[in-house]
């Protein structure tokens, strides 16, 4: 008796000491609502078909106004009389279902403006005016044809400051903000087994694991979470083991991310089965979809988390960092899913990662893009 219960004491230990990143944030994407499947599918369906019609491109046409998806409905905004690329639009798409609407505006002329009223912004900052810290969100309302500005509802926020951002675009829409955009690395214990900065004590969410030949030419193994608070050479540890250390990290421009490098702890026994998750595998990776697309965040603390695509390049400022070519999404998360995947179901359990969570406001989340990541680590999913 003693042996039987010895022997099931050092299985426990074994099990204890050696857990898994499993815990409710990787549960089934299955197990979410019939309806927010629905839309699931829905949204892939037209992305794949959108797909198309830009491949045939190469790039957004001159036509294009923009799009969305909204009560699984697709329109394509056009500025051109619809009847001109109706017959186009539905063969390269092979969908006559779509709509077609009349614009003023491009979007790749929205995208230059976007981008002229992110360098005023710049500006403001270098001239040391105090309004920059008041203008948090840049982005593309493509509903509406138009662009919009956060700005925090503060005593800077004046007329004359307003007037002024409008000189750019007169028809500038102005959104009133009550908070600005934080990180949401958690300093607090969430659920189960832990990804941990062991220097700072923030936690994160593992994004998708990766790798890289770096400027040495040594070959890198590891996986991706979020940028802030991680530094270069800072000790990650998952439920308490050392795993790795952060061999490039960016905080600022296009990523929130940082790549935590493996091969310093070949014996900690977590290789790339055990840090993904058990009920589904990350195969590659996307660019996000149209406005109003159904992604799923897997956040360690709030779990599964679905929204849907508010901004496919957004530009917002978070501690006083100005950030570019970001996804917002509408979509809540919580302290500790800094760093969590935004994903899309390819087939059965394989997903595809669009980018990683970095932070938020409100009903809103922000989301590096995995495309602009792997470019400037210079990596690829694996």
């Amino acid at each position: 008796m003693k042996k039987i219960i010895a022997l099931i004491l050092a299985i426990m230990l074994i099990i204890s000491s050696n857990p898994t990143l499993s815990d409710s944030y990787e549960e089934p994407i299955e197990k979410l609502n019939p309806v927010i499947m629905e839309e699931i599918e829905y949204s892939n369906k037209i992305n794949d078909e959108f797909d198309k019609l830009i491949a045939y491109y190469g790039e957004y046409p001159e036509y294009y106004g923009g799009s969305y998806i909204i009560d699984k409905s697709f329109t394509i905004c056009v500025t051109c009389d619809p009847s001109i690329v109706q017959d186009e639009i539905y063969t390269l798409m092979g969908d006559s279902t779509i709509n077609l609407k009349k614009v003023p505006y491009s979007y790749n002329y929205l995208l230059d403006v976007q981008n002229n009223l992110t360098q005023a912004v710049s500006a403001f900052q270098s001239e040391g005016r105090d309004v920059a810290d008041s203008i948090i969100g840049l982005g593309i309302d493509e509903p509406a044809n138009t662009l919009f500005v956060e700005i925090l509802n503060n005593s800077l926020t004046t007329d004359a400051l307003i007037d002024e951002l409008k000189s750019y675009f007169p028809e500038l829409k102005i959104v009133l903000a009550d908070k600005d955009y934080s990180p949401c690395a958690s300093v607090v214990s969430g659920v189960g087994s832990e990804l941990l900065n062991a220097n700072t004590g923030y936690l994160y969410t593992n994004g998708f694991c990766a790798s890289r030949i770096n400027s040495a030419g040594v070959y890198e193994y590891g996986f991706v979470t979020a940028g802030h608070d991680n530094n270069l050479y800072n000790t990650i540890k998952i439920s308490n083991t050392n795993v790795g250390k952060v061999a490039w990290r960016q905080y600022g421009s296009n990523a929130d991310a940082a790549f935590v490098n493996m091969n310093d702890y070949p014996s900690s026994g977590y290789s790339r089965s055990r840090i993904l998750s058990s009920s589904y595998q990350i195969t590659g990776y996307t660019t996000v979809g149209v406005y109003g697309t159904t992604y799923v965040l897997h956040g360690k603390n709030s779990g599964l988390v679905t929204g849907t695509v508010d901004n496919r390049s957004f530009n917002f400022v978070m501690e006083s960092i100005q950030f570019t070519d970001h996804i917002r999404m509408k979509m809540t998360v919580v302290q500790g899913d800094s760093g969590g995947p935004l994903v899309k179901t390819t087939s059965g359990n394989n997903r595809n990662v669009v980018g990683i969570c970095s932070g938020g406001a409100g009903n809103y989340a922000n989301f590096s893009k995995v495309s602009n990541i792997l470019t400037n680590m210079g990596g690829s999913v694996y």
